[in-house]
């Protein structure tokens, strides 16, 4: 978590919600709070944002909420009643207070009325609800954010690009009966032969003159292209057999296979039958979670026409197809 995500979201959802007093919860277990609630500051110039560091126990006990704000309120006394601060507050007619936790928030009840201090620069000896929104799960943002590590992503789909071209020229020289069935499913025309559908791959992949902007298309000449593309126009169960010639293809072998893992798309794809080929399914994971790559880098290229994702699910799924991809690739380039 990014003290500029966070402070996005606030600016957000201030824009939504009512009320002057709002609670955050962070739980910032990493690394430095007081670093990041400097940061928290530093990104938001002009914003009544108080960052408070939790150095005590408390929030664990939903009818101890109310004095447990009050308790952290006391703690910023002297950043609350700084007179900029407090101006900026009054200004905005509201103050947004982030609470900086080492751990998650873990309360059934997260609302609770308190009366404000005597001292508090807005709506002083005020009773107000007082609402603790965690921000820890659910902080936005755009599918083109660095969370996503859409660079590291592409890179990855190039030197796939690579060691596939590589490793099928080799096989089709051993054996040009190999390939047939991948040339048939990929798109095999009379006036097209496999060693131009890797010649044409291999040219377009010299073009690349940075990896990390490496952007594969369904309409090719890549490989990682066409097999997005017969992904894309595969259904789920029909996909096996297409694995399985990519796998033919490959020359794999089965003891190189049998503890690879599948990414979790490759999951939330699988046909109605199991995998229990381990060939086929090291292939059919392959394919499915190289596409999903191709189309999350798609949508991300595309941010502006999409809703914004929490940064812990954007950071685990961009893991994800990373560690899958970087485990096919490792495999490809095995002597």
């Amino acid at each position: 978590m990014k003290p500029r995500n966070v402070v996005g979201e606030i600016r957000e959802r201030s824009r939504r919600v009512r009320g002057a007093v709002h609670f955050y919860w962070v739980a910032f277990a990493g690394g430095d709070r007081d670093a990041f609630g400097q940061g928290l500051k530093e990104e938001s110039p002009g914003l009544p944002l108080c960052p408070i560091v939790l150095r005590s126990s408390g929030f664990t006990d939903p009818n101890a909420v109310a004095a447990d704000l009050l308790t952290v309120i006391e703690s910023a006394r002297s950043e609350l009643e700084h007179p900029d601060f407090a101006e900026r507050m009054r200004s905005a007619s509201r103050v947004e207070i982030v609470l900086i936790a080492r751990r998650e928030l873990e309360l059934e009840s997260t609302s609770s009325p308190i009366v404000l201090p005597s001292w508090f620069p807005m709506l002083p000896s005020t009773s107000v609800t007082a609402t603790i929104t965690d921000l820890t799960w659910s902080t936005h943002v755009s599918l083109s954010a660095d969370e996503l590590h859409a660079g590291e992503i592409a890179s990855l789909l190039y030197e796939l690009d690579r060691e596939l071209v590589h490793n099928l020229r080799a096989s089709h020289q051993d054996d040009h009966q190999r390939v047939n069935a991948l040339h048939d499913a990929l798109g095999r025309s009379e006036s097209r032969s496999f060693t131009d559908l890797l010649s044409s791959a291999d040219m377009a992949l010299s073009r690349i003159r940075n990896p990390r902007d490496f952007r594969p298309s369904r309409r090719g000449p890549t490989v990682v292209g066409y097999l997005w593309n017969l992904a894309s126009k595969t259904s789920a169960d029909q996909l096996p057999r297409q694995a399985r010639r990519l796998g033919t293809a490959l020359a794999l072998s089965h003891e190189d296979l049998r503890e690879a893992r599948m990414s979790l798309v490759t999951v939330l794809g699988r046909p109605t039958e199991r995998l229990e080929d381990p060939v086929m399914r090291w292939s059919f994971d392959l394919i499915v979670t190289s596409a999903a790559a191709c189309q999350l880098l798609t949508a991300a290229h595309h941010a502006d026409d999409y809703d914004w994702y929490p940064v812990p699910l954007l950071r685990s799924l961009s893991l994800d197809i990373r560690t899958s991809l970087d485990a096919v690739v490792r495999v490809l380039g095995a002597p």
